[in-house]
This record gives C-alpha cells, structure tokens and sequence, in this order.
C-alpha cells in the first residue's frame, strides 16, 4: 500500500462496515441495499487546469451488482460496436444502444432504469449522454452510475470488460477526488485490495503525486469520511536566532563621526 499503513485502513473499513450494518433500510424498502464505499483523495493544491476525460482504474476485485450491462454510444458507430461484442460477447452487456434510440426509452425513465444495473456510456460523447439522461435518473440507486467506456479503440470487447471491472476517476476542479472502489459487504482484506489499486492510481495522476496528497479517506454516502492517510505536518521553518544577534550588536565597539575642525 505505499504509504497507507494496512492496520489502519482496515480499521476504518471494518468501522465502516459496522456503521453500515446498524442502518436501517429505507422505509419503502424491506431489505438493506449495498453501500458503496468511496476514497476520497484531498490535494493540497488545485490544479490550473482541470483533465477533460475520466481515468480509468482498474480494481482486483469488481464492485459491479449481479445483472445486466448497457452500452450506449454514438449512432454513427453503433454497428461496428455491435458486430465487434457480437463476435467477442462480453459477459454482463446485454445490449448496445445508440443516442436517438434512448431518447426515445427516456419517456418511461423507471421502467428503463429498472432493466439494467450498470450504463456503459461511451467517452467521447459522455456529457451528451449524461445531459440526455439527465441529473434524477440516478437519484432513486445509488450504485447506478455512467461508466465511461473507450469504445473508440479497436479492442472494443477488452475495454467494456476493464469498465466493468474497474471504476473512474473523474476530473475535479476542487481540491477533493472521490472514486467508488468497493460496496460494504466485501471481505474487509477485498475492500482494503481495491483501496490500495485505486490509490496508487489516483496518486499517479495528480500533480506532483504524493507531494500533494494532503489526506485520503473512506465514506460511504450515509457514513462521516474515516482518515487512512494524512500527509506529515511539514517542518517548521526555525526563526532566526535574534538574541544572539542582539548580544553580538550589542558588544559591538561603537562608530562615532569625527568632530568637524573650526
């Protein structure tokens, strides 16, 4: 884990853990839903610039629910994506859907996130995607979320399966970077795996890595955020010795002006 110290990211993971299993369900529920748990990564300074596209990270473990996969994508490519998962199927991806398409699905926005766990989006048209859908459409479940995908790339089969395994990083323009990296019923040794990956990931894409981490934690959306990691308070600059300045001037011989001749 580099710098993060295992016994205590395991503490607050189990404190998580057990948080969570106090939680009651929600009324018009009458099970407990998973909880994600997200690492938050705070920099000590911001960045000028903010990156345009989501990171990809990938995770030891998946923190994908069982169920079916969507992905959308640009019309003008929707066919070749098609034939490419046709003849490399994905397990989990249980239909591919171009923009025009799913607007038409929106006029029954319940119904259509009802039928799939996780929306694959492509990358390059992600903020389309996410304006087109909308900012309710995950309200009502937390662990649906937009995963981008790099659909672009030739191997299109081998980067649907790295979205689905791994997680994103998304740009932040603050000084704290939040990434979901486990759900709170994984073996604590499982969520501490995925939490380390994700670290040295995130660490590895901020400016000057390490320098600017100024605390990493781990929340969940109901839960307080539980420290793992704060950066060492930096040396004090020791102020000058003055009184041992003062005594040298102090002893110092006097310099007086020469009386000026009549």
């Amino acid at each position: 884990m580099e710098r993060l110290v295992p016994t205590e990211v395991k503490r607050a993971v189990v404190a998580l853990q057990q948080f969570q299993q106090k939680q009651a369900p929600p009324a018009k529920k009458k099970h407990k839903t998973h909880a994600v748990i997200s690492l938050i990564v705070t920099r000590k300074k911001v960045p000028a610039t903010v990156a345009p596209k989501p990171v990809p990270i990938a995770l030891p473990h998946s923190l994908r629910l069982d169920g079916d996969a969507i992905l959308l994508v640009k019309d003008i490519d929707l066919k070749r994506i098609k034939d490419a998962l046709a003849k490399e199927p994905v397990p989990g991806v249980a239909k591919v859907m171009g923009l025009k398409q799913l607007k038409t699905q929106l006029k029954e926005p319940r119904e259509f996130r009802a039928l799939y766990t996780t929306f694959l989006a492509d990358d390059r048209v992600l903020n389309v995607i996410k304006a087109t859908l909308g900012k309710k459409f995950f309200e009502a479940t937390p662990l649906v979320e937009l995963v981008p995908v790099l659909v672009a790339k030739r191997d299109v089969a081998d980067y649907v399966r790295r979205a689905l395994d791994g997680t994103t990083m998304v740009p932040s323009p603050g000084p704290c970077i939040n990434v979901k990296v486990a759900i709170d019923l994984m073996p604590a040794e499982v969520i501490m795996e995925n939490i380390a990956a994700a670290t040295a990931v995130i660490v590895d894409n901020i400016g000057r890595k390490w320098k600017n981490v100024k605390s990493i934690s781990i929340k969940t959306t109901e839960s307080i955020a539980l420290p793992i990691y704060h950066a060492p308070v930096d040396a004090v600059k020791k102020p000058e010795n003055t009184s041992k300045k003062r005594k040298a001037n102090d002893s110092a011989t006097p310099v007086t002006k020469k009386a000026k001749r009549g």
